[in-house]
């Protein structure tokens, strides 16, 4: 299992979890750690400046020990949109490409997919990273690495929620948006199927009629043989009787 934070600037942290093991309370504090770690390496400034960190409500990310964690390191959780779906940006930005650009690929190993999942993040640029989402909050946060004194920004994403009201129609109308694409491309593939279907249906009967026009076939040459044979034969009759006649 992957575990990535990433902002405005590209992938903070992508952490790989051993295959066979679930990610809890405790072991998402230890990513917690290993991200902070990380911040402090590629986001220099940001540590002192305020982390906000945006996460589902998965049990591990609102189990107390993780809520002790963020209260005890001074990070702030940005909620989500008050009534958008549960979906992260990711949901609808990330994932998306990523499995498009490892579909059809083989690996051997897990460490071939884990090497190819860095690469892959490792070669998205600046741009890619903006559109996920991050972007969106810059006004109310500002960069990810800019030191600039907390106390600046407002401390409440709800007022800045309601000042605006962009996030939340934006995300619900990309949740109904994906919605109906969903629904747009079963109904394509009901009448895919339902085509298929007519056209097996056509094609049996077709082979049935072919079958048909062959036996009829055979059979025509066959009578045609018969009634050859059969005139030969009174030809000959003709000649004997003909000759009994003298």
């Amino acid at each position: 299992m992957a575990t990535m934070f990433w902002d405005a600037k590209g992938v903070t942290l992508l952490d790989i979890l051993p295959q066979g093991q679930c990610i809890n309370a405790a072991q998402y504090c230890s990513t917690l750690v290993r991200l902070r770690d990380a911040i402090h390496l590629k986001r220099p400034g940001l540590l002192r400046s305020g982390v906000v960190l945006q996460h589902d409500n998965a049990t591990r990310h609102s189990a107390n020990l993780t809520q002790q964690w963020l209260q005890r390191n001074g990070w702030e959780l940005l909620p989500p949109p008050s009534h958008s779906p549960d979906l992260a940006p990711s949901d609808f930005h990330f994932f998306g490409p990523l499995k498009r650009h490892l579909g059809g690929m083989a690996f051997k190993t897990e460490g071939d997919h884990v090497g190819e999942l860095k690469n892959w993040c490792a070669h998205l640029d600046l741009g890619f990273f903006r559109n996920l989402g991050s972007s969106r909050f810059s006004s109310r946060y500002g960069s990810n690495s800019d030191a600039s004194d907390r106390s600046q920004r407002p401390m409440s994403y709800s007022e800045y929620s309601r000042s605006t009201g962009s996030l939340d129609i934006d995300y619900k109308k990309k949740y109904e948006d994906e919605k109906t694409e969903n629904d747009r491309l079963r109904r394509e593939l009901e009448e895919t199927k339902k085509s298929l279907l007519e056209a097996k249906t056509e094609l049996d009967r077709a082979m049935k009629q072919r079958d048909a026009t062959r036996n009829s076939d055979r059979l025509t040459e066959k009578l045609k043989a018969e009634n050859k044979k059969l005139k030969e034969e009174n030809r000959a009759l003709t000649r004997v009787v003909a000759r009994l006649s003298k």
